[in-house]
């Protein structure tokens, strides 16, 4: 079995362009190829009984409403006072030092709630898992291959794979295969700059591919090399291409058992059976067209410097890109063509060009790959990429490129476009799965730059010092050797150079160093090291730059899962959530501009500058030095060292306090700013009367004092703030310590329906908040006689809570009193509302009247059948609240006359109804099915008539609750009466008039309980008593066709509609009711019907509804028939 290499063939410019791949030409050749590849208890045992509910609930109207309350007001009156332990003896003051300490306070009060420990904080999960719906919408992968198309060790015949990544070849595939399940790259795009698509290829068949690709057709003035002027460059179809190349490129990074499910945008471009075109105009043609920024380059020119000598040469201006060259100049070279456009796409449009250093076995890059040379700032977007030389031989080294450089597996297997599986290697396969990486990494974080992708791929590639280090004796694989060992009867090979090789330990390549970069070593061969696309997927992996920039704006949480290493630090940016999970060891600091971030490991040494936005976490940072924003304390963060705010006087800025929790700062903490409570943790709830409890310990003690204090939650009110000694978990201060070393907090809650007055709601709104104290206030007598509260309980009042933190606007001019926005206020409340179940049982109950009413109708007209299909929409607007209703209803019925002019008929009814309500966005659907059948009897006294009929119903409702995945399904009975009377009037005209007067009841009640997450109902009632009148006109427009008209009125004289529930954990029973909707409604309609026989007609009819706050439109199709 002989080792085939071949030299690529040579192009440059306008000529056909050299693609990165060699391609073994024996079926029984090793081939070459590039691959993508307690519970606290009370400080004193003297318990205090709560005041009654309605005392509290005036006082805290008029306190809220006539009093405003400073920045640090004093403790507030209770209506009872509470006995206070004596005062301490004096303590002899100490020296005081510079800056003054906090003085000590040893007197403190309230009800103890101790911070809850680390290990018991609560912590959100943010591990990927792999997707089941990106599972199923995967498309069958090709015959023979497997994910990433990788056949390194295979080619090889050695344990590569199992050296660089710690799998089996099959082992690793199965890996890429659950990373692209984990994240969902179909909205990705990515470039193919190569020798076209054709969809009909086997690795393309169910693939993401864009129907049209880019291609050269030039004619007369159309152009596909002047930057001015790219028009003939135009879009054909991705039905042909003009070689296997691009296609197998593209199989790579997003094939249909490739890396990634991106969509692929070729360029057909290159092959010499192309029509050419400048690859750099290609790029900026998609970006511009589709959007495109994500490019792979596996191509090559002549490899020589000349292309960075042009450059040289032009007077490029690396601020504007603008070029001058010499006028006198003889001949328009490729870099006045590209240089410009590399500028554009890298420095103006956010591209990252991804290309490839090439396989002529050179100790150097060349070309276009040296543009960052021309241009430091081209580093952001462009990454030259080789393999290493144990998988490819021939690979050229990164060389000068190597700072933006970095070494792929190569070796690759897929299909030709002549339907035959394809073995090659090559630098080609290697840019491949560095793209493929770019597009995982910007579907995961698509916040991210050219630059921070960059920066991901380049911060991840593994060390191949570590690689070498692990295995110090080389790995298995084909070694070279001058002349076959004597008495050797084993398998050799060969390539077509002559070269002897054997299976055995091979050593690894000799790697020289050139530069440590900021914490990691690069070398001239591989650059940063070999690609790690599973390391890439998970965040940076470390800071090795200056200002590196983490703008997450857009993206409302991303998470860091590597260890993060480097010499340098960032700086956080923009709204969203940026997480850190890794015990990391980065050195520079960890600047906090905007959003939020989150370290939930040890952080080592980075100070961290809070500028603006949140620093939080349930890990350890260094130091904190804050001059703006917020350090929460919400997860227990510890700080190892010292804690400084330094933020102006009257700024919104400082401690961010949740009840329950605290930071630990190992050294001292000088404050300053606002303390800001905003909710509580899970141990205890903050009860009316007060609790108290430690947000803040610093261990070597506290300096100066907070310059305010208040509470963003509208639900709390903060009465104290005190500095004392440490206390233990019952708030006794442990020992004699004259070092005050906690803040401790006392506040109390208000009454959730005084927070919320004077705020327009939704009809329901102000219920909620009642309910609420109802439920809040039995809890807070429970945990006052029993000590404790259930998890459940407290998970319920923690989502209270939670729901009216939400609800603050801002604090204007008055950082002590937040105000309340009118839509978040509606929209949390309306999250704890169950109305919505009473009021579909309420449009059951209204709906049903609607066509008991046609019913009592039907039964005069004596012997007869009838059917009917008819659909309705019904719109209520109401003050923050809509409501659409949609219904669909199928009716037969039939009637016979008995001897003594007395008819009896039945009906049956079919029906869907649409429920949604909405809240300013937030809404509550339920889906109700019934089928009811209605008997009844009518008697004519000569023109007039008498009707009454009985209905049962049977009712199946499925519900979805606001920001619940899961349908709640439930049933119910409907039972109705009525009765109805008419009279008919002919006139000589020819027209009939019809009037009429009515009155029905129709009652629901649910079956059993629900329990939907939020509520468990016991109970849902709605009963209605409607009485109305109307009047019906007919007009015989033909022997055929008669014409239809009718208008009516009616009015629910009584309407109870009431639903029973308690809040899940909890016991207490509380009620809602329905929405109070008009009780009056107007109707008018017209219609046509036709007679298709002298006894049988069709009908067609329109009909609207209306009322002070509602419209409802009806139409339907109707049948007929007399016997």
């Amino acid at each position: 079995m002989s080792l085939q290499t071949q030299p690529a063939k040579k192009g440059f410019y306008a000529k056909p362009l050299t693609v990165a791949c060699m391609v073994a030409i024996g079926t029984n050749s090793v081939a070459g190829y590039a691959e993508t590849g307690a519970q606290a208890q009370s400080a004193s045992s003297e318990r205090v009984k709560v005041s009654s509910y309605l005392y509290n609930y005036y006082w805290d109207l008029i306190n809220r409403r006539y009093y405003n309350p400073a920045p640090t007001p004093a403790p507030a009156p209770t209506p009872i006072p509470a006995p206070v332990r004596p005062a301490p003896a004096p303590v002899a003051p100490m020296p005081t030092p510079a800056p003054t300490p906090a003085p000590v306070e040893s007197t403190v009060s309230g009800r103890y709630v101790a911070p809850v420990a680390s290990s018991e904080v609560k912590r959100n999960n943010y591990t990927r898992q792999v997707q089941s719906h990106l599972k199923r919408s995967q498309p069958a992968p090709s015959a023979g291959t497997r994910t990433g198309y990788s056949v390194m060790d295979t080619s090889n015949n050695s344990d590569l794979t199992s050296k660089f990544y710690g799998a089996t070849e099959d082992g690793y595939a199965q890996r890429l295969d659950n990373l692209k399940n984990t994240i969902d790259t179909r909205r990705a795009k990515v470039g193919v700059i190569d020798t076209g698509i054709n969809r009909f290829n086997r690795d393309m068949v169910g693939a993401n591919v864009h129907d049209t690709q880019v291609k050269c057709v030039s004619a007369g003035r159309s152009s596909c090399y002047d930057p001015h002027n790219d028009s003939g460059i135009v879009e054909t179809s991705t039905t042909s291409a003009s070689g296997d190349h691009g296609n197998q490129m593209a199989a790579v990074i997003a094939g249909n058992n490739g890396m990634t499910n991106a969509k692929i945008y070729g360029s057909d471009s290159i092959d010499r059976g192309s029509n050419g075109g400048n690859q750099f105009l290609m790029m900026r043609k998609l970006n511009q067209d589709h959007g495109v920024k994500i490019f792979n380059n596996s191509w090559g020119s002549d490899n020589s410097d000349r292309w960075f000598y042009d450059a040289q040469r032009l007077n490029y201006d690396p601020n504007t890109g603008n070029i001058y060259p010499n006028r006198y100049r003889t001949s328009i070279t490729n870099a006045e063509v590209t240089l410009p456009v590399i500028h554009d796409l890298i420095m103006n449009r956010d591209a990252l060009i991804i290309k490839a250093t090439g396989n002529e076995g050179l100790n150097d890059a060349h070309d276009e790959n040296l543009a960052p040379l021309m241009n430091s700032e081209f580093k952001k977007g462009f990454i030259t990429v080789s393999s290493p030389r144990e998988d490819f031989n021939q690979a050229n080294d990164c060389g000068r490129t190597a700072e933006w450089c970095v070494s792929a597996t190569s070796s690759t297997e897929n299909y030709a476009n002549n339907g035959r599986l394809s073995n090659y290697k090559g630098t080609s396969p290697a840019t491949a799965r560095v793209a493929g990486t770019a597009v995982l990494v910007q579907s995961a974080y698509p916040w991210m730059k050219n630059e921070n992708i960059s920066q991901t791929i380049l911060g991840t590639a593994k060390d191949f010092s570590e690689i070498t280090a692990n295995s110090p004796n080389g790995y298995k694989g084909l070694r070279r050797v001058s002349r076959l060992p004597s008495g050797y009867y084993g398998r050799y090979y060969t390539d077509n150079r002559g070269n002897l090789y054997i299976p055995g330990d091979t050593p690894w390549e000799n790697r020289q160093i050139i530069a440590n970069h900021n914490g990691k070593n690069i070398t001239w061969q591989d650059g940063w090291g070999l690609l790690d696309p599973e390391a890439a997927a998970k965040g940076y992996g470390g800071f090795y730059w200056d200002n590196v920039e983490l703008d997450t704006q857009g993206t409302p949480l991303s998470v860091f899962y590597n260890d993060l290493k480097g010499d340098k630090g960032f700086t956080k940016k923009g709204a969203g959530k940026l997480v850190f999970t890794g015990n990391n060891s980065y050195k520079g600091n960890s600047i906090i501009e905007g959003g939020s971030l989150e370290i939930n490991g040890n952080n080592g040494g980075s100070t961290m500058v809070v500028k603006g936005g949140e620093l939080t976490g349930h890990g350890s940072v260094a130091n904190v030095h804050q001059t703006g924003g917020w350090v929460n304390n919400e997860g227990n963060l510890r700080i190892r060292g010292n804690y400084n705010i330094n933020t102006n006087r009257g700024a919104d800025a400082g401690l961010k306090a949740q009840f329950g929790n605290m930071i630990t700062v190992d050294g001292k903490a000088r404050l300053g700013g606002t303390l800001n409570l905003t909710g509580e943790t899970k141990d205890g709830i903050i009860s009316q009367s007060g609790s108290r409890s430690t947000v803040l310990r610093a261990k070597q003690g506290l300096e100066n004092r907070f310059d305010s204090h208040r509470s963003s939650n509208p639900l709390f009110e903060v009465t104290k703030v005190e500095y004392t000694p440490e206390v233990d978990r019952n708030g006794r201060v442990v020992g004699n310590s004259r070092v005050n070393n906690d803040v401790q907090v006392t506040a109390r809650r208000l009454s959730a329906g005084n927070v919320v007055y004077g705020i327009g709601m939704n009809n329901s709104g102000s219920r909620v908040a009642q309910n609420l104290d109802k439920v809040l206030n039995d809890l807070d007598e429970k945990q006052a006689v029993q000590g404790s509260l259930t998890s459940d309980e407290k998970r319920f009042a923690n989502q209270v809570f939670s729901s009216f933190e939400n609800m603050s606007a801002d604090y204007g001019n008055n950082t002590a009193s937040p105000m309340l926005s009118v839509v978040s206020t509606n929209q949390e409340l309306y999250k704890l509302d169950p109305t919505f179940y009473a009021d579909s049982a309420l449009n059951v109950v209204e709906d049903s009247a609607v066509h008991a009413t046609d019913f009592g109708k039907r039964l005069k007209d004596g012997r007869n059948v009838w059917g009917s299909v008819s659909h309705h929409d019904y719109d209520v607007d109401m003050a923050h609240a809509t409501s659409e209703r949609k219904g669909n209803t199928y009716t037969v019925g039939a009637s016979t006359q008995t001897a003594n002019d007395v008819s009896v008929g039945a009906q049956l009814d079919v029906s869907d109804l649409d429920l949604k309500e909405s809240v300013y966005g937030i809404s509550n659907k339920t889906q109700t099915d019934s089928i009811g059948l209605t008997v009844g009897a009518s008697k004519n006294v000569g023109d007039a008539y008498v009707s009454g009929w009985v209905k049962g119903a049977k009712v199946e409702t499925k519900a979805n609750r606001a920001e619940m995945t899961d349908d709640i399904k439930y049933d119910g009975k409907l039972y109705g009466v009525g009765i109805q009377v008419g009279k008919n009037i002919d006139t000589a005209s020819g027209v009939s008039v019809q009037p009429y007067a009515f009155a029905n009841h129709q009652k629901y009640k649910n079956d059993g309980d629900i329990n939907d997450g939020m509520n468990i109902i016991t109970d849902i009632s709605a009963k209605q008593t409607q009485v109305g009148v109307g009047t019906d006109v007919a007009f015989q427009a033909t022997p055929a066709l008669q014409l239809t008209a009718g208008v009516q009125v009616a009015h629910a004289v009584s309407r109870d509609t009431s639903l029973d529930t308690r809040y899940v954990g909890t016991a207490t029973d509380v009620q809602y009711g329905t929405w109070d909707t008009d009780k009056t409604k107007w109707s008018a309609k017209v219609g046509a019907n036709y007679n298709v026989t002298p006894n049988s007609q069709v009908g067609l009819n329109y009909s609207y509804t209306g009322s002070g706050d509602s419209d409802a439109s009806q139409v339907g199709v109707s049948f007929t028939s007399k016997f």
